[in-house]
C-alpha cells in the first residue's frame, strides 16, 4: 500500500477531489450549501493555472484510490513584500486518518510553499475531535511548525 500526494494535474484528479469534497462537506460544512458547479469551476481554475503561484490543490492516493485532498494559497504579508502560504482546506477520508495521508498532504504543501517563495506557512486543522487534534498537533511539530495563536469561526446567521 503506497500513499503518495501529488498536485492535481489531470481532470481525473479533479473529479476525485470533487467527490472527496462532497464527503468533506457532508462531514464538516452542514451550514454551507454545496454547489457542484461552483466547486468544479474553482478547481478547474486551479487546474488551468500551470504556474500555481497563487493557489494549488493536492490529492493523496493510496495505490490508485483517492483518499484525501488539500487546497492552499499564497498571499501578501500585510506589512511586507514577503508572501505567506496558507493551507486552508484539507480532508482525509476517516478510515485513512491514521495513515500517512495527512502527512503527505502537508509535506507537498510545504514544498510548494518553499518553492513558491513563501516566507511563512500558516496551517490549521478545524472540525476534528480531540484525539485527531492531538495527532495533528504532533505532526505539525514534527514538520517544524510552531503554535501561532488560535483560530475560531462563526457561521453568520440570518435574524
Amino acid at each position: 500500500m503506497k500513499i503518495k500526494a501529488t498536485e492535481m494535474l489531470l481532470l481525473d484528479d479533479m473529479h476525485n477531489v470533487i467527490e472527496l469534497s462532497k464527503q468533506f462537506h457532508e462531514e464538516c460544512e452542514q451550514g454551507i450549501a454545496f454547489n457542484e458547479k461552483i466547486t468544479y469551476m474553482n478547481f478547474l481554475r486551479v487546474l488551468k493555472d500551470i504556474e500555481r503561484t497563487t493557489s494549488n490543490v493536492w490529492v493523496v492516493y493510496r495505490d490508485k484510490e483517492a483518499i484525501g485532498w488539500a487546497y492552499g494559497f499564497m498571499s501578501d504579508i500585510l506589512f511586507s513584500e514577503d508572501k505567506e502560504a496558507s493551507l486552508v482546506y484539507w480532508y482525509v477520508v476517516p478510515k485513512h486518518r491514521k495513515s500517512r495521508a495527512a502527512f503527505e498532504l502537508l509535506h507537498t504543501f510545504q514544498n510548494w510553499a518553499k518553492l513558491s517563495g513563501a516566507k511563512r506557512i500558516i496551517v490549521g486543522a478545524g472540525r476534528v475531535d480531540h484525539e485527531e487534534a492531538n495527532s495533528i498537533n504532533k505532526m505539525f511539530v514534527n514538520r517544524g511548525l510552531a503554535r501561532y495563536g488560535s483560530t475560531f469561526y462563526s457561521d453568520i446567521k440570518d435574524k
